[in-house]
């Protein structure tokens, strides 16, 4: 799962601490704290052009980088 589009987390994980490597979303979003991103050692890059709201967790020691003009 190198490039996709966008996920919307309404609760549960999000597991890419098995991917070979980091992968890019152009779009995350999900209003629920109950949502979690398994990140493991993996990268994570957010490529927002639009504004978007993400209220669960990160865990793992990957990093999350953010790029484009979206907040």
């Amino acid at each position: 799962m190198d490039a996709v589009s966008s996920w919307t987390l309404s609760g549960g994980t999000l597991d890419i601490s098995e991917n070979d490597s980091g992968i890019t979303l152009q779009s995350l979003s999900g209003a629920s704290s109950q949502s979690n991103i398994s990140l493991g050692s993996n990268d994570l890059t957010l490529v927002e052009t639009e504004t978007a709201l993400y209220a669960g967790t990160f865990s793992g020691t990957g990093s999350l980088t953010k790029d484009g003009a979206g907040t």
